[in-house]
C-alpha cells in the first residue's frame, strides 16, 4: 500500500495518487450506483477475495472473474491504494479497518465496473473459538493428528497433546500436567492392553483455546514362538536345521512380519532372515541361538529367544 512519507520528491506524489482515489472512488460509485449494479459482482464480472477476510501483514490476492480482458483496479485501504491493470492484484494491508476494491473491465460489448468492501482484521480483533479435532491411529505406534481442528478467523498457533493412562489413574484429569508433546501431529507407543486417554488443546492467533478427548484401549501384544526341527527345545536338531514359527499368535489379526536372528555363539557370527519358516544349513556341531521377532497387523511387536542347539551333534558339548 503507497504511504504518505515527508521525504523531498515523494509527497507530492503520495499527494496525487490520493486524490486520484477519492476521484476513483467516487465517480466508480456513482457510476455503480446509476448501473444498479450489486456490489462485488454483476452478471458478467466478480471480484473474488482471497482470504475472504483480509488480515493485517498477511498477502490478500483480488481476481476478476474475467479474462481476457483489459483491467483497472484501485484497491483502498487504511493505509492508501494500489492501482493495477492486472487480472490478479495481491496487496498486504499494513493496519486494520476497512477495505474498497475498485474494478473497471473493457470487454467487446463495452465495460463494466464493480466494487468490493470488507473488513480488514488485526490478531486484535481476532476474539472467536478455534475448534480442537483428534484423528487417531492406533497400532503398536499410535499416530495422533490435530490437522482437522480448525478456526474461524485467523490461524491455530499451537497443538499441546497430553496422555493419561485411565487403568492406573482413572479420575485424574487429563489435562492436569504439563502437555507431553506439541505439534500438529504425533506418535507415541503406548503400554499394551491398557485404557488411555488422548487430549489436545489448540490455541488460535488470538490466543483463544479449544479442547478435546479421546479414550482407547491399546492393542495387546502377538506371542512370538518358534519350532526347531518340530520341538521347542530341540538341543541336538539335524543339518539343514528346520525353524517354523508358525505357533506364533496374536489377538490382533495376521502376523504380518517374521524377523529372525541367527547368533553362533562360538565364533560371534550373526546372520539375519525373513519368513514363518526356514531351513538353514549351519555349521556342524557349533553352537547357535535363535531369535524371532514378530509384528502383527496393528504393529504390535513381541520376540522370542530359543535355547542353544548344537546342529548335527551327537550330544551336547560340555
Amino acid at each position: 500500500m503507497s504511504e504518505k512519507n515527508d521525504s523531498d520528491g515523494v509527497t507530492d506524489q503520495s499527494t496525487t495518487r490520493r486524490r486520484t482515489l477519492a476521484s476513483v472512488g467516487t465517480a466508480a460509485t456513482g457510476l455503480m450506483a446509476m448501473s444498479g449494479m450489486a456490489s462485488g459482482s454483476n452478471d458478467d464480472v466478480q471480484i473474488l477475495v482471497d482470504p475472504e477476510t483480509p488480515s493485517v501483514g498477511e498477502e490478500t490476492v483480488f481476481t476478476s472473474t474475467v479474462g481476457f480482458a483489459d483491467h483497472s483496479w484501485t484497491i483502498s485501504g487504511p493505509d492508501g491504494f494500489e492501482q493495477s491493470t492486472d487480472e490478479t492484484v495481491s496487496v498486504t494491508f499494513e493496519s486494520a479497518g476497512e477495505y474498497t476494491a475498485y474494478l473497471s473491465v473493457e470487454m467487446s460489448d463495452g465495460s463494466v465496473n464493480v466494487s468490493k468492501s470488507g473488513d480488514i482484521t488485526s490478531d486484535e480483533d481476532i476474539d472467536v473459538e478455534p475448534t480442537a479435532a483428534i484423528d487417531l491411529d492406533v497400532g503398536g505406534t499410535t499416530k495422533m493428528d490435530g490437522s482437522d481442528s480448525s478456526t474461524p478467523a485467523g490461524e491455530i498457533e499451537q497443538y499441546d497433546w497430553y496422555f493419561r493412562n485411565r487403568s492406573r489413574n482413572p479420575d485424574r484429569g487429563v489435562f492436569e500436567t504439563s502437555p507431553n508433546m506439541s505439534g500438529e501431529t504425533a506418535e507415541e507407543s503406548f503400554a499394551s492392553d491398557t485404557l488411555w486417554e488422548i487430549g489436545l488443546e489448540v490455541t488460535n492467533t488470538g490466543g483463544n483455546t479449544d479442547r478435546e478427548t479421546v479414550e482407547f484401549r491399546s492393542p495387546e501384544e502377538p506371542t512370538a514362538a518358534f519350532l526347531v526341527d518340530g520341538s521347542e527345545n530341540n538341543l541336538l536338531p539335524s543339518n539343514p536345521v528346520e525353524l517354523d514359527a508358525g505357533i506364533s499368535s496374536s489377538p490382533n489379526g495376521a502376523i504380518e512380519n517374521y524377523h529372525w536372528e541367527i547368533m553362533n555363539l562360538d565364533t560371534g557370527e550373526e546372520q539375519t532372515e525373513t519368513g514363518e519358516t526356514l531351513s538353514l544349513s549351519l555349521e556342524s556341531e557349533l553352537r547357535y541361538k535363535a531369535q524371532l521377532t514378530i509384528t502383527d497387523e496393528d504393529g504390535m511387536e513381541d520376540t522370542e529367544v530359543g535355547s542353544s542347539f548344537w546342529p548335527d551333534a551327537d550330544n551336547v558339548p560340555e
